[in-house]
């Protein structure tokens, strides 16, 4: 199911990033983010799930974000939404058209 294909729709603004680890001076990563781009999408939520992590309850929910698309956006990527970050599971080149993006993501919730 094509999630939105209305361009009108395309009402958020979200910036999507890719992680980049520059190391500290003992040669170990630190996660970091760069940003991409910033672009309109539609940001959806589709369900959700709670579980018991590391000693305490936490939830996930998952969200369909619909953008126009752009090529090389993979789950090494992530959308930030206002506050929000988004990490993407699977992405989805609708129709294998190149026209639209629909990335599959979870929003980690403590």
């Amino acid at each position: 199911m094509v999630a939105c294909r209305d361009p009108g729709k395309l009402n958020k603004r979200v910036t999507i990033q890719v992680s980049t680890e520059p190391q500290d001076t003992t040669g170990e990563p630190i996660p970091d983010w760069s940003n991409v781009a910033t672009v309109w999408a539609s940001v959806e939520p589709i369900g959700g799930n709670e579980f018991f992590e590391a000693g305490y309850w936490a939830s996930e929910v998952s969200h369909r974000i619909t953008m126009r698309y752009r090529s090389g956006v993979t789950t090494k990527h992530r959308i930030l939404y206002d506050s929000r970050a988004f990490n993407i599971k699977r992405p989805r080149n609708i129709e294998e058209a190149n026209v639209w993006l629909e990335l599959f993501c979870v929003e980690k919730i403590d």
